[in-house]
């Protein structure tokens, strides 16, 4: 696994995305990581193909319920002939 290599930027926005529903998970406005998780397979499925028009291939994301109750994802996917492999519970810590 490559850590300096970017993600594309349809994993970056998914990313993104996973990180407001958190915030709304610990604000209260969705009620659970179980309750998230539902949303965030259609936003999966939505952007897969934005993601393979970008090159990737054998792309694989899969989001679950975190620890602390949080929505994570596992992502792989290959760029460029590189392999991405990382799970990530995509948060704000802390508020300025």
């Amino acid at each position: 696994m490559k850590h300096h290599q970017k993600n594309i930027p349809s994993v970056e926005n998914l990313l993104w995305d996973i990180r407001f529903i958190n915030d709304r998970i610990e604000q209260g406005d969705i009620v659970s990581a179980k309750h998230a998780v539902p949303i965030v397979l259609k936003m999966v499925h939505k952007m897969s193909a934005t993601a393979k028009a970008e090159g990737a291939t054998d792309l694989w994301l899969s989001p679950f319920v975190a620890a602390g109750g949080w929505v994570g994802i596992i992502v792989s996917y290959t760029i460029n002939g590189e392999k991405l492999e990382y799970s990530i519970t995509p948060r704000r810590i802390g508020y300025a």
